[in-house]
């Protein structure tokens, strides 16, 4: 599936060269959120897909299942990160779960076996951005 649909803009995309939000609904996370949808610094889906495609099978290994059962979750743990404007995961569940119920699709992952998959997306971005170093926001 192309992730074309997941650019903040064609403006931003162009000038960033990459992806900032999920395609998750944006009514489903945005409820109880303020200021802008970007939380954190924008993150390249092209690079974060490409990396779960072959992490997906270390947290939930269920014999039949293909990436194409795992990446709605993947998705939904990188947009609520994007989205969360300082709430954590724990806050945000009932939000996700909701959400997880209207993106899944034909995903054969119930919500049981999706949580490990938001959560592991959404700690991988939490650790690239302690790690990554503050910018600076001077003029």
């Amino acid at each position: 599936m192309p992730v074309d649909n997941y650019r903040t803009s064609d403006c931003e995309s162009s000038a960033l060269n990459v992806t900032a939000q999920a395609s998750v609904d944006a009514s489903c996370l945005a409820a109880g959120s303020t200021g802008s949808m970007l939380a954190h610094d924008v993150v390249d889906m092209d690079s974060e897909l490409l990396y779960w495609r072959g992490q997906y099978r270390v947290l939930v290994d269920r014999p039949g299942l293909r990436y194409s059962d795992y990446e709605p979750a993947v998705k939904l743990g990188l947009d609520a990160y994007m989205r969360s404007h300082g709430r954590g995961l724990r806050e945000m569940e009932d939000d996700l779960i909701r959400c997880y119920k209207r993106v899944r699709g034909v995903s054969k992952l119930d919500w049981d076996e999706a949580r490990p998959m938001v959560e592991a997306a959404w700690h991988r971005l939490e650790q690239r951005d302690r790690l990554r170093p503050r910018r600076s926001h001077h003029a």
